[in-house]
């Protein structure tokens, strides 16, 4: 099954919008992400031709911080950017990562409102 419009173009187009995304495509899965992820990384290096890849020791920690805000100043961040200020949630994602292009982390942001069933959810709790 392809991933779906934009990022299968995203990810296999040939055009420089599409190459910028592929160097950078880590920040723009973090500037998206609900959580983060935290771990033991094993430096040690098998081989040095490959696919880049980590192995992992012991456990996997998702940090997804509050769902509430501690004051009306404070940076929203992970699941929080789905709840407050919806009106403003690309604005908020580049506030925190402000070297994404804005067109192509909105054209993510409306992808996931579409395709994603947690952000559905989270849309419908928040308008309650």
């Amino acid at each position: 099954m392809d991933p779906p419009e934009p990022l299968y173009t995203l990810l296999f187009g040939s055009d420089l919008c599409s190459k910028y995304f592929r160097e950078i495509i880590r920040a723009y899965n973090i500037a998206i992400l609900f959580a983060s992820m935290r771990a033991q990384i094993d430096e040690q290096i098998i081989g040095t031709k490959g696919i880049y890849a980590f192995r992992i020791h012991r456990e996997i920690y998702y940090n997804i911080g509050t769902l509430l805000l501690q004051n009306n100043n404070a940076q929203l961040q992970f699941a929080q950017l789905y709840f407050y200020n919806t009106h403003n949630e690309l604005q908020n994602r580049l506030h925190i990562m402000p070297e994404l292009d804005s067109i192509i982390l909105n054209e993510l942001q409306n992808m996931l409102h579409c395709i994603n069933p947690y952000t559905a959810t989270i849309r419908q709790i928040h308008e309650i």
